[in-house]
């Protein structure tokens, strides 16, 4: 079937965590025919105009399979396969891990990368829950047309399938982040490979974009909600880009980072200041100096997050608001051991985390944005067919 348009899906939810959004941009020919519950939104996908926008509301079960208490279940411990995909991995409470993992309790294929959540670990069994990480929530699906120069590489042909696509793989899991925390945070401040000051790591400049393009574009639209004419706003974890958008009016930057050369590379910064947030979680600004503080693929190196988001607080005015935006890449040595074993909508609850444990923030969001096609020219293009995907989460200071 020929591609009609090309358009952002939407599911807007909310947890008691926080507010959630995920963000995915499909090629997708609208389909006719479907049953309820889709058939209205695949209707208004047909008449889309390029401003418009269509949503629709599901309550639980309808969007995604409806909660079963039957799906919560009991299997031997030595089910749980420690070696899968050729690294160990023990079993722990409130994580979520591939159906391909249990292959051997649930007959599925070794290759079935559905999740599910390990609720309970004992000596000799394990506790799963196999419902969808969404399954208790309502959801707001909405979709906008994007006149985008290349065309996603994935292709729906139905609206269903776009709903898999969607919501199958990852949302949802940040809200149960909670059930993970403790054995998250049972080692703090959290480890690292490369456990060396990081001014000895970061002394040689490393001017190479951390995101590609495409992705850098889509969180300075993030940023861009927030940046108002006339406000101060610190880039945390400076480098030699700030990831923002031009502003109508005037806007005074500081970026603090740990290398100078990288710093002076960056035409945003009006201030720059050269300051190691491992080795002192404390900032050198004054009390609410700043509107906003913004935070881009950087918060996974912090080892005492929770006193350096206490301190962003300090230093913002009340209801600034304070963004963390990262994505799937990252220097492995000096990242947080935790990171690497984590799904990406897992890292989206560990930071949501952070916020809550630093007791300093309210309204908390988190984003996800999938999707779009890697930019031509980029060093990965041809190998990659996705740009790198955008993850956000803010709060305001209280």
């Amino acid at each position: 079937m020929p591609v009609k348009s090309v358009f952002e899906f939407a599911i807007d939810w909310n947890s008691p965590l926080a507010a959630h959004c995920e963000r995915r941009v499909l090629a997708c020919e609208p389909d006719r025919g479907l049953t309820e519950p889709l058939a209205q939104f695949g209707d208004c996908l047909d008449g889309l105009a390029p401003e418009g926008t269509c949503r629709e509301l599901f309550t639980p079960g309808l969007l995604v399979p409806a909660y079963a208490p039957a799906r919560v279940k009991t299997i031997a411990r030595q089910q749980f396969d420690v070696t899968f995909a050729g690294q160990v991995t023990e079993p722990e409470a409130g994580r979520y891990y591939p159906r391909a993992i249990i292959a051997a309790a649930l007959g599925c294929s070794k290759r079935e990368l559905t999740p599910f959540l390990l609720t309970r670990v004992e000596q000799d069994q394990l506790g799963i829950d196999l419902n969808h990480p969404l399954a208790r929530f309502d959801l707001s699906l909405s979709a906008r047309r994007r006149d985008l120069r290349q065309v996603p590489g994935t292709t729906c042909t139905q609206t269903s399938e776009m709903v898999t696509l969607l919501a199958g793989n990852g949302p949802g899991m940040q809200a149960g982040a909670d059930a993970a925390a403790a054995g998250w945070f049972a080692t703090y401040p959290f480890e690292r490979e490369d456990p060396e000051r990081d001014s000895v790591f970061y002394r040689a400049p490393r001017l190479v974009p951390h995101i590609d393009s495409t992705a850098s574009a889509e969180v300075a639209a993030i940023y861009a909600r927030f940046i108002k004419p006339g406000m101060k706003v610190l880039d945390l974890m400076s480098s030699w880009t700030s990831h923002m958008a031009d502003v109508d009016g005037p806007v005074t930057v500081t970026g603090l980072g740990l290398n100078e050369q990288e710093l002076a590379k960056n035409p945003r910064l009006d201030e720059r200041v050269i300051h190691d947030l491992n080795d002192s979680p404390v900032l050198p600004f004054a009390d609410q100096a700043f509107d906003l503080v913004i935070c881009t693929a950087s918060v996974e190196y912090l080892t005492r997050p929770i006193e350096v988001f206490r301190d962003v607080a300090r230093v913002l005015k009340p209801g600034g608001v304070f963004i963390n935006t990262f994505s799937n890449r990252w220097f492995p040595p000096k990242a947080i051991s935790l990171w690497a074993r984590l799904h990406p909508f897992e890292r989206l609850g560990l930071v949501l985390n952070c916020y809550r444990r630093a007791e300093m923030f309210e309204d908390l969001h988190t984003e996800s944005l999938q999707g779009l096609a890697r930019p031509a020219g980029d060093k990965y293009s041809g190998r990659l067919p996705f740009s790198d995907p955008v993850f956000a989460v803010w709060g305001a200071r209280g």
